[in-house]
């Protein structure tokens, strides 16, 4: 029983193998063949006008054999190589492997939640930054560089590099399913709810517990953890926030990139801005990163041609 369920999984294995063996036997014995009728071209007029026995053979002698059809002296050794590999490399290409611990459907459902779970991070992640600065790859069962994404879901078996774990510029955060104790009472639960999950987010570099962060990032929390908005109006106030740090992000890359002012220059900016914090100032320049290319060389054009920028 197990040779024939082995056999049926290597059947189209060994039928492409053997149809590419015959398709190379056949393409040989063409060539042969046209070079014989290019010889003697009268040979295949006759063969054209009747079909006898005697056409396969040759002064009463047996019919040709398969290296004279292909005029190949070592064809039988090719052969035996080529059958000899296929035995080898169908025996190899199944393999038995003792599985211990194996998912159930269970595992299988919270592993799906948790894609979803990551998924739906990077969407809210999405909405809140600028489409440049956002290179998202949801869900991989293998690391992937930084220069492919800046967002990046892992199952959790996925093995993280330790120069990513040791590094101050990434972040990570593990999902976890939170404890029966620590979890709400059965009637309280949803199916939705985070408080299911538990979150540890490591980095390279630690982050000091005193430190203000971000002024956009402040206000952000401040309009999320308000319970007298509604989600409408914080939506609103989300997208207002985007777009305000935006026009300082135009503003700043006009000052320090098209117009090249000095440094001093820029500080003044930056405080008028309300920006001059550290924090502030690397979001300003992470966010840079994500002007458009069209936007860049339309500053750019118009500073090299002033007589266009004045009309």
């Amino acid at each position: 029983m197990m040779d024939r369920i082995y056999l049926i999984n290597s059947w189209p294995f060994l039928l492409g193998k053997i149809r590419g063996i015959i398709d190379e036997l056949q393409g040989k014995a063409l060539k042969v063949f046209e070079a014989e009728q290019f010889g003697c071209p009268q040979r295949a007029q006759r063969m054209n006008t009747a079909f006898t026995p005697f056409l396969h053979q040759r002064n009463g002698n047996a019919a040709r054999s398969l290296t004279s059809l292909t005029s190949d002296d070592n064809l039988w050794a090719c052969l035996h190589t080529s059958f000899a590999w296929l035995l080898k490399a169908c025996g190899s290409r199944l393999t038995e492997k003792l599985l211990e611990g194996a998912p159930t459907e269970d595992t299988l459902v919270q592993m799906e939640k948790l894609a979803d779970l990551v998924q739906s991070a990077f969407e809210i992640l999405r909405t809140m930054l600028p489409v440049g600065c956002v290179r998202i790859i949801p869900y991989s069962n293998q690391y992937e560089e930084a220069y492919r994404c800046n967002f990046l879901g892992l199952s959790p078996h996925v093995q993280i590099p330790s120069h990513v774990l040791s590094s101050e510029f990434a972040v990570v955060v593990e999902v976890h399913t939170a404890t029966r104790s620590s979890l709400h009472p059965v009637g309280c639960e949803d199916d939705q709810s985070l408080s299911k999950y538990e979150f540890v987010v490591t980095s390279g570099s630690p982050v000091a517990a005193d430190r203000v962060g971000p002024t956009i990032l402040n206000k952000m929390e401040a309009a999320l953890t308000n319970q007298n908005l509604s989600v409408d109006v914080v939506d609103q106030c989300l997208v207002c926030l985007k777009e305000e740090w935006m026009n300082k992000v135009k503003v700043l890359f006009k000052f320090t990139k098209v117009d090249s002012r000095p440094k001093e220059d820029t500080q003044k900016l930056l405080s008028i801005l309300g920006a001059s914090e550290e924090d502030n100032v690397k979001l300003l320049k992470f966010w840079m990163t994500g002007l458009s290319k069209t936007y860049k060389s339309h500053l750019m054009s118009t500073v090299r041609s002033p007589t266009a920028s004045a009309s």
